[in-house]
């Protein structure tokens, strides 16, 4: 299994990446440790797709590092967001699992409204369709938050 690390910004060396390490460009909780960022990404006290696109406007993305979208953006539809990332130069995307931080009653409210799991299922679905590669990061989060690695 390949560690995770994620970038809170782009630099010129987030282009050479350790061999197995998967690199996601994820600005609004790249700086924040583990597991502080975990409780920032379900925090709706950011616009986090918003930080992506701004900081992949700001530096160009480099074609092995993975844009990291939350999947249920409050601020833009799907179909935009996938438009705004292409026109920003992403070719691969994943959505941070979010989904997996609700507890189980959470969780079924959110899926009751279309959010959540099947969110994320529907983007991953659109980003394919719209030619992007996409991972599957949709595990438990606790299992993304071992595979981060910790020399990052």
């Amino acid at each position: 299994m390949a560690a995770v690390k994620l970038l809170a910004r782009l630099g010129a060396g987030d282009a050479v990446s350790r061999a197995g390490t998967q690199q996601l460009l994820f600005p609004a909780i790249a700086d924040f440790p583990m597991p502080a960022a975990l409780f920032v990404a379900v925090l709706p006290i950011h616009d986090a797709n918003g930080l992506l696109l701004t900081e992949m406007r700001r530096a160009p993305i480099p074609p092995d590092i993975w844009a990291c979208v939350i999947a249920d953006d409050p601020f833009r539809r799907p179909v935009d967001l996938l438009r705004q990332l292409r026109d920003a130069g992403a070719a691969r995307l994943c959505c941070f699992p979010l989904s997996r931080l609700h507890g189980p009653d959470q969780s079924r409210f959110f899926e009751s409204g279309g959010a959540g799991m099947l969110a994320e299922r529907r983007m991953a679905e659109a980003a394919q369709a719209m030619g992007f590669e996409v991972a599957d990061f949709s595990g438990e989060i606790l299992d993304l938050a071992a595979r981060l690695d910790p020399a990052a």
